[in-house]
């Protein structure tokens, strides 16, 4: 008899053992993936993914890229500046918006308010990003109006209220656009085509996340710079030029 509960006892300790162990592993492997998952959209990885900072190999002579601007892009600066920046872009974008507040404005300054530069903006909204396409579309409709920097402007000044219902509007009338105008253009699809081309031209490029920029000029060629750089990157590359 007590042979045959000492067995039992045994048993029992093994079988507990067993399952605690086969519940640390689980664990940890439910602790590694939130981890992995936590990297990804903090930005670790965003050299990898493209939609964050990423370095620029200045060991190398960078690739030279042949593009056309689109007719009617828009533009700010001296159309007879002697170099151009094209910025893919997305109105979602939290790097878009760092490149905005903290970059562009040095740009602005030094560059294309002493007519060294013009900057053209092209549409990039990514699909991840629901209000994206919605603000690139507005956009467009305010350029109806000859507004399209207002509106870019309240936007990326405004990012974290994009999800906010009726928006958009609200940002028409704070710019005194004709708000029934641009509502009848908001809701129509008259502009979808020419994102979707801006985007497709992105990808012919190299573009694969937000904000890329080429920067040179359409004779020689551009170089592409991806992320949101800080300024002292592009003050290198538009020395170069």
């Amino acid at each position: 008899m007590t042979d045959n509960v000492s067995q039992g006892d045994e048993s029992s300790k093994k079988t507990i053992t067993i399952s605690k162990s086969f519940l640390w592993m689980t664990v940890a492997v439910i602790l590694a993936i939130a981890l992995v998952g936590t990297l990804f959209f903090t930005g670790v990885f965003s050299g990898i993914t493209g939609f964050g900072p990423a370095t620029i190999d200045n060991g190398n002579a960078p690739s030279i890229i042949k593009y056309t601007i689109p007719e009617g892009a828009h533009m700010i600066g001296n159309a007879d500046a002697p170099i151009t920046i094209v910025e893919f872009s997305d109105f979602e974008c939290p790097f878009c918006s760092r490149f905005y507040k903290e970059t562009l404005p040095s740009i602005e300054k030094e560059w294309i308010d002493t007519g060294k530069v013009k900057l053209y903006y092209l549409q990039y909204p990514l699909s991840f990003h629901p209000q994206a396409m919605p603000a690139a579309k507005a956009t467009e409709c305010a350029a109806e109006q000859s507004k399209f920097w207002e509106y870019h402007n309240i936007i990326f000044e405004n990012q974290a209220k994009l999800a906010t219902e009726g928006i958009f509007s609200t940002w028409a009338a704070e710019i005194e656009l004709d708000v029934e105008k641009f509502n009848t253009c908001f809701e129509s699809t008259k502009y979808d085509g020419k994102i979707n081309k801006d985007m497709a031209d992105g990808n012919t490029v190299g573009v694969s996340g937000t904000p890329s920029f080429l920067i040179g000029n359409e004779k020689d060629g551009y170089q592409l710079v991806v992320g949101a750089q800080p300024y002292t990157v592009f003050k290198q590359v538009l020395s170069s030029q």
